[in-house]
């Protein structure tokens, strides 16, 4: 939304088009195994729980390490409420399996309960419902829909071209514009992202928007990532920590909120 306002100072924003994400969790609790590319989901349960499982903790027991008589145990029992999906197994041998069983040790790993579907459905409605109460009209579609448009207008599979099949569906636009990497900049600090220690440095400040020449690849634009002793890298179209030398670089535009690449 912050990037929707942002633009709005722009553009004449009138109506969106939201790309729904559509789920049924119920059959992914009962086991069935899902139709339709639009499932984005890799790890549904299907006939073989064991076999997947298995494979996924690489055939080794995940207590004692052992590659022999290995089980697929249910982290939640099926008895309460537990399901056969992948999210919901974890390799471990025949001792380990029964020693857990008789209580001699305790297993603390929890299971993933659809959390990718869940959390899609509920942010992308939420979207929607933003979107409407800023005033804008707002359509829907689902990702089958997407790439139908996007063959029908012979469009290679990007992000990009998505957005565009959403809007043109019938007619192949003549494309004049370069595609944008958008970056909201963060203002909170997350455990996994401390905050960086150095915010400016030699006149240059995170996400500015720079120009630096380089030995091999020439003029490279991108956006300041960190601001190092005797380096900068950037965000570039090419690469996402690309270095290059502060006596080389020169600032184009301080971005204020948003970040365009």
């Amino acid at each position: 939304m912050r990037v929707v306002k942002d633009l709005a100072i722009r553009l004449n924003l009138t109506k969106a088009v939201i790309e729904q994400g559509k789920f049924d969790t119920s059959s992914l609790a009962a086991s069935r195994k899902l139709e339709g590319k639009e499932y984005q989901i890799p790890n549904y349960a299907g006939r073989n729980f064991r076999a997947k499982v298995l494979w996924r903790d690489k055939y080794k027991c995940q207590h004692c390490k052992v590659i022999t008589n290995l089980h697929a145990h249910h982290i939640r029992y099926k008895s309460q409420g537990g399901t056969d999906t992948v999210q919901n197994g974890i390799t471990l041998c025949e001792k380990c399996h029964k020693e857990l069983h008789d209580g001699l040790w305790v297993l603390n790993k929890k299971p993933k309960h659809f959390k990718y579907p869940a959390h899609l459905q509920i942010g992308k409605q939420y979207l929607v419902n933003t979107l409407l109460d800023a005033g804008l009209l707002v359509d829907t579609c689902l990702g089958f829909m997407t790439s139908f448009w996007r063959k029908s207008i012979y469009l290679e599979k990007t992000h990009c071209n998505d957005a565009i099949s959403m809007i043109c569906r019938d007619y192949a636009p003549i494309l004049t514009a370069k595609d944008y990497q958008i970056i909201p900049k963060r203002k909170k600090v997350w455990e996994d992202n401390p905050t960086k220690t150095c915010e400016e440095k030699n006149g240059f400040r995170h996400f500015d928007l720079v120009k630096a020449v380089h030995r091999t690849r020439g003029t490279v634009i991108g956006s300041i990532r960190s601001l190092k002793a005797k380096a900068i890298t950037l965000r570039t179209v090419r690469d996402d920590n690309f270095s290059v030398s502060y006596n080389k670089t020169k600032l184009l535009w301080r971005f204020n909120g948003i970040v365009y690449i």
